[in-house]
C-alpha cells in the first residue's frame, strides 16, 4: 500500500511539473526573461498552484527546481548532476 502511494505522489508531482512548465512557457516570453527573474516567477506560480494544500518546503523546492530545470536546464538530469557534485564535493 505504501509503495503505491509513493508512486502516486511521484506521478502527481510529475504531472504538476509538466502543467507548470506548460503554463510558464505559454505565458512568458522566456527568451526575454533573466534566469533569476524566471526563477522568482516559477516560485510564485508554484506557490499559487499549491495554494493552501500541504506541501513540505522540500517538496516545494523540488518542484521549483524541476520546473526551472525543465525550462532552462536539463530537466531531471539537473538533479542527478547536482547530486553528483554534492557527493564529489564540488560547487
Amino acid at each position: 500500500m505504501r509503495k503505491r502511494s509513493i508512486h502516486d505522489l511521484t506521478q502527481r508531482s510529475k504531472r504538476l511539473v509538466e502543467e507548470l512548465k506548460s503554463f510558464i512557457s505559454g505565458n512568458f516570453v522566456l527568451s526575454q526573461i533573466e534566469d533569476d527573474v524566471l526563477e522568482e516567477k516559477v516560485k510564485e506560480v508554484v506557490a499559487q498552484r499549491i495554494g493552501n494544500s500541504y506541501c513540505s518546503v522540500e517538496q516545494k523546492l523540488s518542484i521549483v527546481q524541476q520546473v526551472y530545470g525543465a525550462i532552462r536546464g536539463f530537466g531531471l538530469l539537473d538533479a542527478i548532476l547536482k547530486d553528483e557534485k554534492y557527493y564529489r564535493g564540488h560547487d
